[in-house]
């Protein structure tokens, strides 16, 4: 397989090189399907459930910041210091 070809794949084809009782085989090429039109009712659903799991109050996290300056967003700074934030 050459740069060549490489450079000039098709929508949905891939370059591949197996590795095969620890050798390197040919390489060779694949097509794949094409994606799936989105779903905006799972895609919603997945949102909602990161927001419940992981989420915070809305500025949450930058109010902590801007009351602490817990050293995560503004390392080596702290309220009051010069850089940090006031």
């Amino acid at each position: 397989m050459t740069e060549h070809d490489l450079a000039h794949l098709g929508r949905h084809q891939a370059a591949c090189r197996l590795l095969v009782d620890n050798k390197t085989a040919a390489a060779f090429t694949i097509r794949t399907r094409p994606p799936q039109p989105p779903d905006e009712q799972l895609a919603e659903a997945v949102r909602h459930a990161a927001r419940q799991r992981y989420g915070r109050a809305s500025g949450l996290r930058a109010k902590q910041v801007m009351q602490d300056g817990d050293g995560e967003a503004f390392p080596g700074n702290r309220s009051g210091e010069e850089g940090g934030v006031e």
